[in-house]
């Protein structure tokens, strides 16, 4: 029997958060906002002081969820939606936010350590909660953005994790070149390769998360 449905169907197609490339990163930032901002979790890592997992940022003055949301759409290129969750009975224009735990992944095991630290936050901004963490958050009264799991990640490796693996294999590759040079005896094609100081730090392009949001075509 043919499907009554078929001609009304409209074309669907799956859209993905866009690449590292397309990420504009001044939009993610928070701006002229007055904040402060530290790890959930501190870790000891030589040269980094404030290393640690996750980031809780207070900020000064509050900001409405609607203008949050805008600027992380903004920072990934407008995709046409990801996931938020608000309070029962509240809806995202009248939810304000002067707190923030960020996870990037899947944050739900970090958070509940950080409610068990005694930090309360407004708002939950990660790539992936549960079911029930997300129902858990919503009924203490705070709100959930997710934007699935890697896509919390790859702006990070494009904006910040490049540049610092750059300087680092620059200054590790002058190391070597140095002590090499002043053995006796170095072969001319070593010597050779030991002037060489070009190198290519790439964030993968073929890598995306998993999940997509399926739109009409007509809504494109």
């Amino acid at each position: 029997m043919p499907d009554p449905f078929a001609e009304k169907r409209p074309i669907y197609m799956l859209q993905h958060h866009p690449s590292q490339l397309s990420l504009k990163e001044k939009a993610l930032n928070l701006g002229g906002s007055t904040h402060k901002r530290y790890p959930i979790t501190r870790t000891k890592v030589e040269g980094y002081p404030n290393a640690g997992m996750g980031r809780i940022v207070r900020l000064d003055k509050p900001v409405s969820l609607t203008a949050i949301i805008d600027r992380i759409g903004l920072g990934l290129g407008n995709p046409k939606g990801f996931p938020i969750a608000v309070p029962q009975g509240k809806s995202a224009g009248e939810m304000m936010i002067r707190s923030i735990g960020i996870c990037a992944g899947s944050g739900g095991h970090l958070f509940s350590e950080m409610e068990k630290n005694g930090e309360d936050v407004d708002l939950y901004f990660t790539g992936e909660m549960s079911h029930h963490e997300a129902l858990a958050a919503i009924e203490k009264g705070k709100c959930v953005i997710c934007l699935f799991h890697s896509n919390t990640e790859r702006g990070f490796l494009h904006g910040v994790l490049k540049a610092q693996l750059e300087a680092q294999v620059k200054k590790e590759w002058e190391k070597v070149r140095n002590e090499e040079r002043a053995k006796d005896g170095i072969s001319e094609q070593l010597m050779e390769a030991l002037s060489d100081d070009h190198f290519d730090v790439a964030v993968s392009e073929v890598d995306r998360d998993p999940f997509g949001i399926m739109i009409s075509k007509a809504e494109v």
